[in-house]
């Protein structure tokens, strides 16, 4: 029993093996074609971001506008449309956006430059005003006598000053503005100086003040050696010494010669007294009084030019009216003889007569 079970599991091995090996020896199912795969469509490309550093390149555009406005006085000349773009700047720096289409930079940015274009050609229209102005005041005084040279340096640091504005140098450009103002200004200082020693020298004051005047000079030509150096701060504080020193002098002298009109006027007020002007020609007298009198006052206040034209017009007035005075008295003298000659005449002639009525002969 324990055989006939041996063989039977082997013979269902047998077959089963058998079984497998025929389907080996089959053809292959026929397959079908796998379908082609679909291709997914691609994402739509992801926009671009700016460029790193974006807005702080626009931040800096703006801030080299907003200095020019600000160092070119442009809140001086357009104060509303500075704050309105100091508000847009501000915005600009507390909320900045990610993305040129959300910064809030190209607003302030418009701004600010909008504001540029406009400040800098009104900044130096301005500034060339005062350059012709003062340089006016340069060419009205003795500016050949004092040397053209002067002139004609400072009209090239003005020229410069164009060239370097035209060339968009404009920081440049200020400083040879205001250097050549500077400059013109010297000149100026310089030529009232020397009008005001032409004064002293003409007017024969200089006896009054020697002093000052001598380091007036010694002033003045450390200013013309100081601008010969470059040095123009220190020429225009020469410049200005010696126009105080010769002011000083000038006033010495003003005063020294009204003091020497007044005895002028004095001794010609005591001539026409004792040609009787105050009674012969007393209107003439009491016009020439009256100028006398503003002359006292003017320099009891230390006005002396005043009070050296007042005593002068006033010596002048006394002299006529004195000369008008003895005219008079000469006119009433000459009057009074011819009467006298006339009486005498008369007197002769009536005794002729009286001779003739008592018999006698002519």
């Amino acid at each position: 029993m324990r055989h006939a079970k041996h063989y039977s599991e082997g013979g269902l091995l047998a077959a089963l093996l058998a079984v497998l090996l025929a389907a080996c020896a089959s053809p292959p199912p026929k397959l079908e074609p796998e379908p082609a795969p679909v291709a997914e469509p691609e994402p739509a490309p992801e926009p671009e971001p700016a460029p790193a550093g974006a807005d702080e390149a626009e931040l800096e555009a703006i801030k080299t506008d907003r200095r020019l406005v600000l160092d070119f006085e442009g809140q001086t000349f357009f104060p509303e449309e500075c704050a309105s773009a100091e508000t847009l700047y501000q915005e600009a720096l507390a909320a900045p956006g990610a993305g040129s289409t959300e910064s809030a930079y190209p607003a302030a940015a418009q701004a600010w430059e909008a504001l540029k274009d406009k400040t800098l050609p009104r900044y130096y229209a301005e500034r060339e005003k005062e350059v012709l102005a003062v340089r006016s005041r340069a060419t009205d005084g003795a500016i050949e006598e004092l040397g053209p040279a002067y002139l004609e340096k400072t009209d090239a640091v003005t020229l410069a000053a164009k060239n370097a504005y035209e060339a968009g140098q404009y920081y440049e450009a200020k400083d040879a503005i205001f250097n050549a103002i500077a400059r013109y200004e010297t000149i100026v200082k310089g030529l009232e100086a020397y009008s005001v020693r032409g004064t002293i020298i003409n007017g024969d004051l200089y006896r009054f003040d020697p002093d000052n005047v001598d380091s007036g000079d010694s002033a003045f030509n450390e200013g013309r050696a100081a601008w010969d150096a470059d040095n123009i701060e220190a020429a225009a504080e020469a410049a200005s010494r010696a126009l105080g020193l010769y002011a000083a002098a000038l006033a010495a002298g003003r005063r020294g010669a009204a003091q020497e009109q007044a005895v002028d006027a004095e001794e010609a007020r005591n001539k026409a007294l004792d040609a009787k002007a105050n009674v012969a020609v007393k209107k003439d007298f009491a016009e020439a009084d009256a100028v006398f009198v503003s002359g006292r006052k003017s320099f009891d206040a230390e006005a002396w030019g005043e009070a050296l034209t007042h005593y002068g017009q006033a010596a002048a007035l006394f002299t006529e009216a004195a000369a008008r005075a003895d005219e008079k008295r000469l006119s009433a003298q000459d009057a009074l003889s011819k009467a006298e000659r006339i009486l005498e005449e008369s007197d002769e002639t009536a005794a002729q007569a009286e001779a003739l009525l008592e018999g006698g002969t002519l």
